[in-house]
């Protein structure tokens, strides 16, 4: 970037700013926004670089840069700082300082990506004013943010930045005094980036302790859609005038439980997995209970009546507890390759398709989040919270009869890592770092959909804002007013697969171990380009053809690895090996010889877990599909169309053909 004095250098940037940012630019000509009254001067450096001094009226004035030879001690910083990866994400707030903007840009690789932000609008103007900043701002790989003129697309610039396998190597860099000149500006991005930090590795922990399990549960769960039903069914199912009480298992739950006695066909009840045995203890029947968790223990359903209670739930959740529920199953996606699949495979082949695509509930990690989510998809008149403690109530962490008939108090140790927060009452209440995720996951949902309709009954615990506070007794009362007869709507829906679509499903179903077999050869020979190309590269001269054949090859083999549905499973339950994979990857080295030896190395090892990993579901496929076969019949016709499907299927398997 040209460092010019020059009075035509506005009118360029502003020309490059309007190509580049229309809205913004526009925003910014015609002044729309409000001053500070802030005092920028340029500053000419000993090195001839351009920095500023900011005042605010009657305040100090802060320097954004030293005035020496800031460049020099950029340079120094930067190269402390080591070599800039691939991939690496790096934000820079504040664009005092140009000068390290060019240095980052110029160490930098060009599949790097940088975000700038500049927290005032008037040292942008100064700026615009006094240096050539057209390259940077036609620079694809930098995103520039000005507050008050694109400041909507800071959030989302920041979340897109972020990536789970470079956020390790990601760059922030503060331009000097810029803390102390907009702190609020300043700390709210930094707190940003600490939640999707945050947040990124709680979906890490979580993706990670279910990778073992998940993959099973899914192919052993598939069985299950065969007489399901689609969540997508219960869309609008209360009208906008039925209200939902979503009942978890806080430990508030024990001192109004029996009031839900009285809500019976005037309200819709949508329990949480823990909360169900105690609901039926109590002689409660809920209308839906929900549950997504992988590794929750069957002990939870042990009641005579768990299986008459219609279950929201999606494949990857234990598949003991699927098993023992033999009730209405509501499937909502888990985004599982496998399971999108079936659902592809069988609307290839139904009469009537509209109950067939996957359908997702939002969640923030919690089953009480997705419980919350489905009252609001049913389009709930209102939205009643019962047992939401978010908290540690009298040092328990869930209601008695959940796990145990009486639940014991938390341990010392466990107390330690608690901290207060609001109370339902404005009292002050303890909680726990996941428990802190969904109270904020439902105060952000309830905002950002303008809800005024959600009321929080529970009896104790942290208070979740946007909600109002009201007895359980008086939300019955207030909003339990008519019977209604959503539930023979909700009794005669169908299962979202008519016979043809189970007919194409069940031909789908037998054919799990053949495809995961095409998986295992494809693996395999991968795993010997690999090992060809690690030689080829291992050696002192290189034989550039055959190095190129061998990298064609090994194309093919990736191409089929990131686009075969069946491939992308068996990945999926390779996840941890697959991230620490991709990070080595984007590490890279500083050798052109090194890196061919590494990717080839790389390689090999990826196809031999990809391998050895599709054998194994080869083996699981072969077993379920002898061990819990499809079963449907002439009662699962229906229509015309199914009728048809039938008749056809029965004179070809009697004619043999």
């Amino acid at each position: 970037m040209d460092r010019l004095l020059h009075t035509d250098v506005y009118e360029k940037n502003m020309e490059t700013y309007f190509q580049t940012y229309p809205k913004a630019a526009l925003k910014f000509k015609e002044r729309k926004y409000k001053s500070e009254g802030l005092r920028v001067d340029p500053i000419q450096c000993l090195d001839q670089s351009i920095s500023f001094s900011v005042a605010r009226p009657g305040e100090k004035t802060f320097m954004l840069s030293g005035v020496f030879e800031p460049h020099k001690a950029l340079e120094k910083q930067i190269k402390k700082q080591g070599r800039i990866a691939p991939n690496t994400p790096i934000i820079i707030i504040g664009m005092g300082n140009m000068e390290q903007v060019t240095m980052y840009l110029e160490a930098a690789r060009e599949d790097c990506l940088i975000l700038v932000y500049e927290p005032s609008v008037e040292v942008f103007e100064k700026v615009m004013e006094t240096i050539d900043i057209r390259e940077m701002i036609l620079d694809k790989p930098v995103m520039l943010i000005v507050e008050q003129l694109n400041t909507e697309d800071l959030k989302t610039g920041l979340q897109a930045m972020m990536k789970l396998d470079t956020i390790a190597s990601m760059k922030v860099h503060i331009t000097p005094n810029y803390d102390i000149l907009f702190p609020k500006l300043v700390k709210e991005t930094l707190q940003y980036l600490s939640k999707i930090y945050d947040d990124m590795i709680v979906t890490w922990n979580t993706a990670r302790r279910y990778t073992d399990v998940a993959g099973e549960n899914v192919i052993y769960n598939i069985r299950h859609m065969l007489h399901g039903y689609n969540v997508s069914q219960l869309k609008n199912l209360l009208e906008g005038q039925i209200p939902a009480f979503v009942v978890s298992a806080g430990p508030s739950l024990n001192k109004n439980i029996d009031q839900l006695k009285k809500v019976g066909s005037r309200g819709c009840i949508i329990a949480v997995d823990t909360a169900i045995k105690p609901l039926l203890n109590h002689g409660i029947m809920p209308d839906f209970f929900v549950i997504v968790d992988g590794k929750k223990p069957t002990e939870l359903m042990d009641h005579p009546l768990v299986s008459q209670i219609p279950l929201v739930t999606c494949t990857i959740v234990a598949k003991g507890i699927m098993d023992l529920h033999q009730g209405k199953k509501f499937f909502y996606t888990s985004d599982n390759p496998l399971e999108l699949l079936l659902y592809k495979e069988a609307r290839s082949s139904a009469g009537k398709v509209k109950d067939l695509y996957p359908t997702t509930l939002a969640t923030g990690g919690s089953v009480a989040n997705s419980a919350f989510s489905l009252a609001h998809y049913m389009n709930a008149k209102n939205i009643i919270f019962v047992g939401q403690d978010l908290a540690l109530t009298n040092n328990r962490t869930h209601a008695d009869g959940t796990f145990q008939d009486k639940m014991n108090k938390i341990s010392e140790q466990e107390q330690k890592d608690t901290f207060p927060v609001e109370g339902i009452h404005g009292n002050v209440v303890y909680t726990r770092n996941d428990f802190y995720r969904y109270l904020k996951w439902f105060e952000e949902n309830i905002e950002n959909n303008h809800m005024k309709n959600v009321v929080d009954a529970t009896q104790g615990g942290a208070k979740i804002h946007g909600t109002k506070i009201m007895s359980l007794e008086r939300a019955i009362n207030t909003f339990c007013l008519e019977e209604s007869s959503w539930k023979d709507h909700f009794t005669a829906l169908p299962e979202m697969m008519d016979y043809s679509a189970k007919k194409g499903y069940a031909f789908w179903y037998q054919e799990l171990e053949r495809n995961f077999e095409k998986v295992y050869i494809q693996a395999k020979k991968g795993q010997g380009i690999y090992e060809r190309m690690e030689k080829v590269a291992g050696q002192k001269t290189l034989n550039s053809s055959a190095y190129r054949d061998l990298v064609k090859k090994a194309g093919k083999i990736n191409q089929f690895m990131n686009e075969n549905d069946y491939a992308l499973f068996v990945q999926d339950n390779l996840m941890h090996l697959n991230f620490v994979m991709r990070v080595s990857i984007y590490e890279g080295l500083e050798d052109e010889n090194d890196d061919r030896l590494e990717i080839a190395k790389q390689g090999k090892v990826m196809n031999f877990y990809i391998k050895h990993e599709a054998k194994r579901w080869m083996e699981i496929a072969r077993e379920i599909v002898q061990e819990r076969p499809l079963e449907f019949g002439i009662e699962d016709v229906q229509g015309p169309l199914d009728r048809l499907t039938m008749l056809f299927n029965e004179v070809r398997d009697k004619n043999g053909s």
